[in-house]
């Protein structure tokens, strides 16, 4: 099956960026991305990804990028830290893990 979706230009770039570091074709990448989000919706997944992995995951990019989670998403929200793949995902695990 084939299906064709269109992306904004930093959806694009940021699934481009995401399958360039995994060493993956693009079209892999999004296969992959589009079923963890169907199974999630379907699942409600998003519920049973325990608030330690959150936590993991936030505390890798707190040393990655030398900022608590917090700051990090004030600014994020801002607009006044940039827009790469690792600051959306970043962000993306923060509000899971507030919003649960």
């Amino acid at each position: 099956m084939t299906i064709v979706v269109k992306l904004s230009p930093e959806l694009e770039e940021i699934l481009r960026d995401r399958a360039h570091n995994q060493g993956q074709d693009v079209d892999v990448v999004a296969s992959e991305l589009l079923a963890q989000v169907l199974l999630a919706d379907r699942n409600g997944a998003v519920e049973e990804m325990q608030a330690q992995e959150l936590e993991t995951r936030l505390q890798r990019f707190e040393n990655q990028y030398q900022m608590d989670s917090r700051s990090f998403h004030q600014k994020f929200q801002a607009g006044a830290i940039g827009d790469s793949a690792d600051f959306f995902e970043w962000n993306a695990y923060y509000e899971m893990l507030n919003a649960s």
